[in-house]
């Protein structure tokens, strides 16, 4: 069974620490849920079942555990990708609600977690363009 640390890792997945640039925010967005994509079936399984049981142990929510895991790091990637992005006027930064700079990975993750597989990547597809793009563009 994988420990907490072990579980801590895979929260933070090494392909995270660099700032993709593509040259558009489709393309970054879609790169980093890609890289998050990575995991296999079983170490999602793996990962869940070994967070519920530390939730149990401590209570320490998802939430908590990723927050120590990953703390700043993986907001200030996507930050800078969104930064970037309005810096070149493809998006209009007073949309960027913390919900909305949030959206494309929570429901990244509310997918992983429900289907407890990587998830097609017609799927992530989906996300950015059906949801993600439409909330930040310009009107």
């Amino acid at each position: 069974m994988l420990t907490i640390a072990e579980s801590k890792i895979m929260a933070s997945p090494p392909t995270m620490s660099t700032v993709p640039d593509t040259g558009s925010l489709r393309g970054d967005v879609l790169e980093l849920l890609r890289r998050s994509n990575l995991h296999g079936e079983e170490s999602i399984a793996l990962f869940v079942v070994t967070i519920g049981a530390h939730h149990l142990a401590t209570g320490d929510t998802f939430a908590e555990i990723r927050e120590e895991a990953v703390g700043a790091r993986a907001t200030s990637i996507l930050d800078q990708v969104l930064d970037r992005a309005a810096a070149r006027g493809a998006i209009d930064p007073e949309r960027l609600t913390p919900r909305v700079r949030a959206v494309a990975f929570d429901l990244f993750r509310h997918d992983l977690l429900m289907t407890m597989r990587p998830l097609p990547d017609e799927d992530i597809v989906a996300i950015v363009d059906e949801v993600f793009l439409p909330l930040v563009s310009r009107r």
